[in-house]
């Protein structure tokens, strides 16, 4: 029993953190590991960086000449905080998330020496087997091809678990006819066609605005 005692009164004299130093904590790492619009003016040049904000309002699309620098802003800051691999991560009609893992490493030259990439290529556009998924699973796997195509308007993040780190790049996932496979691009055409309608409403109150958008909170 005494030492059943000594060892409560041991955890009673461990220190506990202040409340106060949580909050500062918490307020530092604050989205460390997303890419968002603070980081997007950090580490990509000025021109471009607005024109990927103004594309995450709806105002513009991406220059394609500018998905080289965006790809390449977005691994060397996924690899300086350790990760080793990078996924398109999208939204199948299966109630869960999916992704398609591939490494950042790759040969360069005919010497064969190892660099980490990610071009525009491979951020744009990926490939599933969409014949494991309910959209595919009457096709034979050869005619089953689902297509992921990057999606600016959600800011990438890291995803961290026991095999390490990964760039997750949010993305729409569509057949080879173009057709929605995934919970997320009927989401994203209602809401334009919200906020056209909305738009117009406001304009004939006498309040016009330029885009209108719905939130899910905080």
């Amino acid at each position: 029993m005494n030492e059943r005692l000594k060892a409560v009164g041991t955890i009673n004299q461990i220190p506990t953190e202040h409340p106060s130093q949580e909050k500062s904590s918490h307020s530092k790492t604050f989205g460390q590991n997303v890419f968002g619009k603070i980081q997007i003016n950090q580490n990509l040049p000025k021109k471009i960086a607005v024109n990927w904000l103004a594309a995450m309002d709806g105002c513009e699309a991406i220059d394609r000449n500018h998905l080289d620098s965006i790809a390449d802003a977005l691994k060397k800051w996924a690899v300086g905080k350790g990760a080793t691999h990078y996924s398109h991560w999208f939204q199948p009609l299966t109630g869960r998330c999916s992704e398609k893992h591939n490494s950042f490493l790759a040969w360069k030259g005919v010497s064969g020496t190892p660099i980490e990439e990610l071009d525009a290529r491979q951020l744009l556009q990926g490939e599933t087997d969409a014949s494991s998924l309910p959209n595919g699973g009457l096709r034979k796997t050869a005619a089953g091809r689902g297509y992921t195509i990057w999606d600016p308007t959600t800011p990438a993040f890291l995803w961290e678990n026991a095999d390490g780190i990964t760039l997750c790049i949010p993305a729409l996932f569509l057949s080879w006819m173009g057709e929605a496979l995934d919970s997320k691009i009927p989401l994203l055409r209602s809401e334009q066609k919200l906020s056209k309608v909305v738009c117009r409403l406001l304009k004939m109150s006498g309040k016009p605005a330029k885009r209108v958008f719905s939130t899910l909170g905080p």
